[in-house]
């Protein structure tokens, strides 16, 4: 895995905290989160297992627990340049932007609105 993708990790405090706002799915088989030049509609946080982004069919990075994917391209309306593939038993959180924006909205910011207002900034599909 590539170390760059720590960028992309949210703290594990945090993760029971978004737990508790989305409800978690547990995907059975292989299946495709995304495809490139697609604007993702939900931003995903893995908690278990593996999502491999693809680019002509090659494996270009992989992505583990409590990494965030798609949240700046939902956000910012960007398409994505690969594919997102999900490994099965990988149990993902689907975060749309109302809640994020929720989140980011809090009139007390907590670490939770930080974190997410840091990882807006950064490119989900670094390789």
């Amino acid at each position: 895995m590539n170390k760059q993708n720590d960028l992309l990790k949210i703290p594990e405090s945090q993760i029971d905290a978004i737990q508790n706002i989305v409800r978690p799915l547990k995907y059975s088989s292989s299946s495709n989160l995304f495809y490139a030049g697609q604007i993702p509609i939900v931003a995903y946080l893995l908690l278990d297992g593996l999502v491999h982004f693809t680019k002509n069919g090659k494996v270009v990075n992989t992505f583990s627990r409590g990494n965030v994917i798609g949240l700046k391209e939902l956000m910012n309306n960007q398409p994505v340049d690969v594919d997102a593939q999900i490994q099965p038993g990988t149990k993902v959180c689907f975060i749309d932007r109302s809640t994020v924006l929720n989140i980011l909205e809090q009139k007390v910011p907590s670490t939770l609105n930080k974190v997410i207002n840091k990882l807006i900034r950064i490119d989900s599909t670094i390789r």
